[in-house]
């Protein structure tokens, strides 16, 4: 074949010889943007800060020393690896020696270093980095002077909450969330956690935190349904003078959904049906500002539901507080008077005519009709004076007024707040009795089950009611009552403290009718009546607010009773076989 017809193509087509210039010139482009790409790389350069502040805490783990930063690369998604060399010394003597390795994009600070100091005083920190995959061009050392200082001497007030899910039922395998709180994080603290059920044997071991960060937890029980606590001790880096609020408890009740796991559902554990009625309003005339009393009667089944919200409605406008009560025991039967508070109306905005006493929960939902005439003229004249006098005040202001110097233990006392803004805010108020470390209105509930949630429109005087339920049998004596409030997101609460008597009653004869105070969003002075509970089963009436007992529990206080009787068997068998 001859040469010249080697390289070409018939017809007059390309030489293989342009098909190689192609390749060539395309070899030579790629090669000139690796070369561009590489001489980037080469352009980038490294950074090295220290990462402490000016002032340390003794005995406390710090594990982000440096700061590197490289500049000038892209992109941020390729690692290279840098190795840093760093000392500490105090009072010009080294203590420590170290090095890391880190594979960074662009920055990083987390896990460059390791120092827990052992002594308070005057520290230096050095650091330089020894080593790169980038380029051998490394900046000068980094170094830091700083004080490390104890704080077991510094006094402080540390309290600790734990933020949950509204509901307190989860099913088996439901994670249930928490989240812990402080309202002072200016002292290094651990914070220790876990789950134990009713009788102290731990669920999840106990876990140490030094953040607040949300944690969780996935329910896992073998019984039918189990009564379980959620709880966290707060160890705090300084002197604490209130050690009563670092340790806080939540409940909440595990079940078991037997249709969902393939049991069969028997008598006992099928669903039943929750009833829900309200029999009388009282009084017979009612007008806007009024207080309303409801009395209702609710049947729970065995619904995981368990709350219960009462107010009114005018042409679908809410015109009152809502009161909201817990309901923990199923196959129970509730009898409960409720109060509402009814918006005074000063201001003639909402007319007369027939409004709707609504309630709802369990999944239910029941209106009763009812008529609204006239205003309480009273309430407004009250509110009117309130005004003028409130003219010279200054603006955002919260203060308790009308508070009695006196009361008697185990009462219900009302605690009333005025409450002015210069512009509209949500609030969230409780309040509680203590004197010392210790408090004296918490035997049965919590310091903020009292708990109301409201808004405040801009420039209007509000007022508000809280119960607090005094213990039973305290000591006479002069008590602190003290209200706290948040205001819109804030995280930071605030509070206001009165003093007040309490002197110890003589016991009165139990009545059918137990009188308990209800925590209600809502309410008013005084008690609120209650029934007693009527087991389903026929059981004898317990006193007091309903508890929850879950199977097992039921099941270990049978254990007695059946011991009793076979011992009691026994011993008749021998008489006769002795005779």
């Amino acid at each position: 074949m001859d040469s010249k017809n080697l390289f070409k193509r018939k017809e007059g087509g390309f030489c293989m010889k342009h098909y190689l210039s192609i390749g060539i010139l395309f070899l030579g482009i790629l090669s000139v943007m690796a070369s561009s790409e590489g001489s980037e790389n080469k352009t980038a350069s490294i950074g090295l800060s220290t990462n402490l502040a000016e002032t340390l805490y003794l005995n406390t783990e710090y594990t982000s020393l440096f700061k590197i930063e490289i500049k000038g690369k892209s992109p941020c998604t390729l690692k290279d690896k840098i190795t840093v060399a760093y000392n500490l010394s105090k009072d010009g003597l080294q203590i420590q020696e170290d090095a890391f390795t880190k594979e960074i994009g662009c920055t990083s600070s987390a896990s460059t270093g390791k120092f827990i100091p052992l002594e308070t005083g005057n520290y230096t920190l050095c650091g330089a980095i020894i080593n790169s995959s980038i380029n051998n061009d490394f900046p000068s050392p980094a170094c830091r002077e700083f004080k490390v200082i104890g704080t077991s001497d510094i006094s402080c007030d540390m309290q600790l909450r734990l933020e949950t899910n509204e509901t307190i039922f989860y099913q088996n395998s439901q994670s249930i969330e928490f989240k812990p709180e402080l309202d002072n994080k200016s002292f290094p603290f651990v914070i220790e956690y876990w789950i134990e059920d009713l009788f102290g044997e731990i669920v999840k071991p106990k876990l140490n935190t030094t953040n607040t960060n949300q944690k969780s937890w996935k329910t896992n029980i073998q019984e039918q349904d189990r009564v379980l606590f959620l709880r966290a001790a707060l160890y705090p880096n300084c002197n604490d003078l209130n050690l009563s609020n670092n340790i806080v408890k939540e409940m909440f009740i595990v079940t078991k959904n037997e249709a969902a796991t393939g049991g069969s559902l028997t008598e006992e554990t099928s669903p039943m049906n929750s009833t829900v009625n309200i029999t009388q309003i009282s009084p017979e005339k009612v007008s806007f500002g009024d207080i309303l009393d409801a009395e209702i009667e609710i049947y729970k089944g065995s619904t995981g539901k368990y709350s219960v919200s009462l107010w009114v409605e005018k042409s679908g406008k809410i015109i009152s507080e809502k009161t909201k009560v817990h309901l923990k025991n199923k196959d129970t039967l509730y009898k409960f008077t409720l109060p509402v508070q009814i918006e005074p109306n000063c201001d003639e905005k909402i007319k007369e005519g027939t409004a709707q006493l609504v309630i709802e929960g369990l999944d239910l939902h029941q209106e009763k009709e009812f008529a609204i005439d006239g205003i309480n003229t009273d309430l407004c004249q009250e509110t009117n004076s309130a005004d003028k006098s409130e003219e010279t005040k200054a603006k955002n202001y919260v203060e308790i007024i009308d508070l009695p110097t006196e009361i008697n233990s185990g009462e219900a006392l009302s605690v009333k707040l005025h409450l002015q803004q210069d512009k509209e805010a949500d609030f969230e108020v409780w309040s509680y009795l203590y004197r010392g470390s210790k408090c004296y209105s918490c035997a049965e509930v919590e310091r903020e089950d009292n708990t109301i949630s409201f808004s405040v429109d801009k420039d209007k005087i509000t007022t508000k009611e809280l119960l607090v339920k005094v213990d039973q049998e305290i000591p006479d004596g002069e008590y602190n009552l003290v209200v706290k409030y948040k205001k819109d997101d804030q995280k930071t609460e605030k509070s206001i403290t009165k003093k007040i008597n309490v002197k110890k009653t003589v016991e009165k004869a139990k009545s059918v009718n137990q009188t308990i105070s209800l925590l209600a969003q809502s309410g008013r002075s005084g008690s609120l009546v209650a029934s007693k509970q009527f087991q389903k089963d026929g059981l004898p009436d317990y006193e007091g607010m309903v508890v929850y007992e879950s199977t097992a529990e039921r099941s270990k206080n049978l254990i007695s009773w059946v011991l009793f009787i076979a011992f009691g068997l026994l011993s008749l068998v021998l008489i006769i076989k002795k005779r």
